[in-house]
């Protein structure tokens, strides 16, 4: 996922990752898998903002075309601001 992510300013990512507010993004295919906590904000958005995604219930992950990545962003920065967000290229938090 290549979008702008910022750096913990304060905390250490340990302890915000502890938390279990963790959104995960991981490049998978010719897309994203995405785990994040249940939340009927992100499903409403992930609806409205990437409406090719779709719930892999085995995996129990979202999955994402990779042509719905601005859409998967917006939705993740509705429902998660400021949430530790993990992806291939490191840990950083979901921020506008």
């Amino acid at each position: 996922l290549h979008i702008s992510l910022h750096s913990f300013p304060t905390r250490r990512s340990s302890d915000l990752l502890g938390e279990g507010r963790a959104v995960t993004v991981r490049a998978e295919g010719d897309g994203y898998a995405v785990t994040a906590p249940f939340s009927e904000t992100f499903g409403a958005a992930l609806r409205e903002c990437a409406p090719s995604r779709r719930w892999d219930r085995d995996a129990k992950v979202w999955r994402v075309p990779a042509t719905a990545k601005r859409g998967l962003w917006t939705a993740l920065v509705r429902a998660f601001p400021g949430a530790p967000l993990i992806t291939d290229r490191g840990v950083s938090v979901v921020a506008a």
